[in-house]
């Protein structure tokens, strides 16, 4: 701190004193003289009631148009209250700093204060420069205000702690902007316990004064509150952060869950939306992170459990249906090569097909050795150490409990098995019935995990990624490894008829998809009908959904904590700017931006000053969407693919014709289709240099006339196939690619070289006149144009547009 602030805190703290007496002992203390009666400390007292009064009168100005969480009680990141709020602040996406410094704090347009605001902790010093932040137009939220020297500051006559609720509904209509991802009943009622239980988290509950009432807990007590000083605001909340979030995440919570699985249960969701419509509200033209890759809505990740012979009987069914379909899920494999009470040995015979899946694309994950309901004992399964082998670890479940088994054990040999039988690339974990052991935490971080998905989102009341805890503890720290609660699940399948299960989940997956938060599907591929439960799924989902694997969600969200911005906002004129290196941008992050319609313009840049284009969606509220951020290319704004140049292979075929295209290729009708992208069907193979690095957006010129010749596979280089679904319109039309089920362009990162674009063949019929990749994402001309002459009319339109 510097110097003349240190003298400035002083003359304020000392002015407080003089207001209420010790003049001789105050003056002293703030070193303006040491003889009161002297008539040079008259003129140095003299200039002191000056300068306090300039300060009184001059509030602290916000210069950061960000968040603050203030530190006061010197833990750091092992205060529960801190951890919290870098985790609800992680899923909100705005930009925040985690500080102990007050002077620091005070830059940022929103302050929130991590610990309780109570007579213990706070100097009246404290207390004078949260009044100036609030009247100069800060918004400061504090949980737990019970020294009354604050009442006046956040518009409440008293307060008192109590140990006795259950639940807290939001008044919606004080200030609606403030609540407005509430749109469902268990969002605008949350869950603090379960209603019969006898243990209550501790909370204050407020009596008014001034202030608004935003909340209150189930006995009709204030919980909420918000009040008007000067140009700014203060809220006080009436729960510790830690109870709402760390604590459900711990599963520590008092059986706050209103369901297991199934259900949609949003309540440490609700203060991660509330914490950033905070934002929204003081922040004009406020910026924040999407919660799902690209332009897609929401991301769904399929998971299967394969922990019996049955799994391992119908795993060949599910993996290729998936791969039919684009979809790519995450099998997590129970490496039961004991025999037991459980079961026999279903892993060993399994391993060659088991090999297969990645080569699907899809994900292979550990469920554990044996799968034991007891895996949660800490005494039946204690820590163990390293170096364990099939060989030498064999635990048995007699009937009663597990004999013989560690969390080393399990952990490290079903993880070695995958990576040596099968090839797999164990990122992933799952415990056997979703089971919980303390210490699984330190060992799977210790041997390399980075992902675990053994939580029910219902259960820790969240439905977004969160980082684990070691120890399982409060105050515990923060581990590398990313949970990914699971959200619905195959749990008494049976009990109900096919359809009303997969209209419960898609039920779920909507509402979490209006909060553009992440779906977890736990399905344990085992019978024909839980086959056709996923595949009417899939056919009644939604567009926009991003289907994905556990790790490459788990991968996407690290980015995105990763991804860094400012923004400066000018008369109407937005910029932001991305502070991390290039090499560090995940092109597949986006973001929002509130109330863009009203903005003169916008401007994306990196810490360089160089500009950045992006493609953009406008949505519900005014928001807009920014993805497919990248630098803008000089060079190569577009290349033009012409099909006389594509080596083909039968029956792919090129065919010559008059206007409005020199000549086609296509599959002749006729021909069959072909669904199995690995087959040699007709093929088309395009070769291109690409002079600039960057990220390009593929059009097609096609003609497509029925919904039996309306798509094709797609690949660039050596990456997965991409099934490209095409429009039935009138004529030769541009077809911009986007990946199935997904909203929006699906864009390419391609470096600098020579790189091949794949068209295989799918359905017969569809004629193809030529493609442009377009690294300047300018618009693609309407009418049918010779894809010889497209290149120069995108950059001219581009031109024309950025004009």
């Amino acid at each position: 701190m510097l110097p003349l602030q240190n003298f400035f805190r002083n003359l304020l703290y000392t002015g407080k004193r003089v207001l209420t007496g010790g003049r001789e002992s105050c003056f002293r203390a703030a070193g303006l003289c040491t003889d009161p009666r002297s008539v040079v400390c008259s003129h140095r007292a003299t200039l002191f009631i000056l300068l306090l009064w300039i300060i009184q009168v001059s509030p602290l100005q916000a210069t950061e148009r960000s968040i603050a969480v203030l530190d006061m009680s010197g833990d750091g990141m092992m205060n529960p209250d801190v951890f919290s709020l870098d985790s609800a602040l992680d899923v909100a996406g705005v930009p925040y700093l985690i500080t102990d410094a007050i002077d620091e704090a005070f830059k940022h347009s929103i302050v929130i204060i991590a610990s309780r605001l109570d007579s213990a902790q706070l100097q009246t010093t404290t207390i004078g420069l949260l009044d100036q932040y609030v009247a100069g137009g800060g918004v400061l939220m504090a949980t737990r205000v019970t020294d009354p020297r604050l009442f006046g500051l956040f518009g409440i006559a008293d307060a008192e702690t109590i140990r006795k609720h259950h639940g807290l509904t939001w008044n919606l209509s004080v200030t609606p902007l403030l609540f407005d991802w509430f749109e469902d009943p268990m969002e605008q009622t949350i869950s603090l316990a379960d209603e019969s239980s006898s243990d209550r988290l501790n909370t204050v509950i407020y009596e008014k004064g001034t202030a608004d009432v935003l909340g209150r807990y189930d006995d009709g007590t204030v919980a909420f509150t918000r009040n008007s000083v000067g140009s700014g605001i203060a809220y006080a909340v009436g729960f510790a952060f830690k109870d709402t979030l760390i604590r459900n995440q711990l599963n520590s919570d008092y059986s706050a869950q209103r369901t297991w699985s199934n259900g949609f249960e949003p309540t440490s969701d609700t203060i991660a939306l509330l914490i950033r419509q905070l934002y929204v509200e003081a922040v004009p033209f406020g910026v924040w992170k999407y919660s799902s890759p690209k332009a897609s809505l929401s991301t769904l990740m399929i998971t299967h459990d394969l922990d019996s012979q049955s799994g391992m009987d119908w795993i060949q069914e599910f993996a290729d249906y998936e791969q039919r379909n684009q979809i790519s899920g995450t099998y997590f494999i129970t490496t039961h090569y004991i025999v037991d009470v459980l079961s026999e040995d279903f892993y060993t015979a399994s391993i060659p097909q088991l090999s297969g899946l990645q080569n699907l694309l899809h994900e292979v994950g550990s469920h554990s050795v044996g799968h034991f309901p007891d895996w949660g004992n800490d005494t039946v399964f204690p820590p163990g150490s390293a170096g364990n082998s099939r060989a030498s670890y064999t635990p048995v479940y007699n009937g009663i409990e597990t004999e013989g088994g560690t969390v080393y054990g399990e952990l490290e040999v079903s993880k070695k098995l995958l990576v040596d039988d099968v090839g797999a690339r164990v990122r992933s974990f799952r415990s056997g019935y979703l089971a919980w052991n303390d210490r699984q935490v330190d060992i799977m971080e210790a041997l390399g995990y980075e992902y675990d998905s053994s939580r029910s989102a219902n259960n820790v009341l969240t439905n977004f990624p969160y980082f684990l805890r070691h120890d399982n503890s409060f105050h515990g720290a923060t581990s590398r490894l990313l949970e990914i609660p699971m959200t619905i699940s195959d749990r008494e399948f049976y009990s109900d008829t096919i359809e009303n299960r997969v209209s419960n989940w898609l039920e779920v997956i909507g509402k979490n998809g209006l909060n553009h938060a992440p779906t977890v599907l736990l399905i344990h591929p085992n019978s024909a009908e839980k086959l056709s439960a996923e595949e009417k799924l899939i056919e009644q989902l939604d567009e926009g959904y991003h289907i994905t694997t556990l790790a490459e969600f788990g991968d996407y969200w690290r980015a995105r904590r990763a991804l860094s911005f400012q923004t400066q906002e000018d008369n109407g004129s937005l910029t932001i700017t991305l502070t991390d290196s290039e090499e560090a941008f995940d092109p597949s992050l986006a973001l929002i931006v509130e109330s863009a319609a009203e903005l003169g313009s916008l401007r994306v840049e990196d810490r360089e000053g160089r500009e950045y284009q992006y493609l953009s969606s406008n949505l519900s509220q005014g928001r807009r969407l920014l993805y497919a951020l990248q630098p803008r290319l000089i060079d190569a704004a577009s290349i033009a693919m012409e099909v006389d140049t594509a080596l083909l292979r039968l029956p792919m075929q090129l065919v010559q014709t008059p206007n409005p295209v020199d000549a086609y290729i296509q599959v002749p009708e006729g021909s069959g289709d072909q669904p199995d992208p690995t087959a040699e069907g007709g093929r088309a193979t395009f070769s291109l240099d690409v002079s600039e690095s960057g990220v390009f957006v593929l059009w097609g010129l096609f003609y497509t006339t029925n919904e039996n010749n309306d798509s094709l596979y797609l690949k660039f280089d050596d990456s997965p196939p991409m099934i490209w679904d095409l429009p039935h319109e009138t004529g030769w039309h541009w077809v911009r690619l986007e990946k199935r089920f997904e909203r929006g362009a699906w864009v390419q990162p391609l470096s600098e070289g020579t790189h091949t674009v794949t068209i295989d063949h799918l359905e017969d019929g569809v004629r193809l006149g030529g493609m442009i990749l377009n690294g300047d994402f300018g618009s693609i001309p309407v009418p049918p144009v010779n894809p010889k002459e497209a290149a120069a009319i995108i950059n001219m339109l581009f031109n024309v547009l950025m004009d």
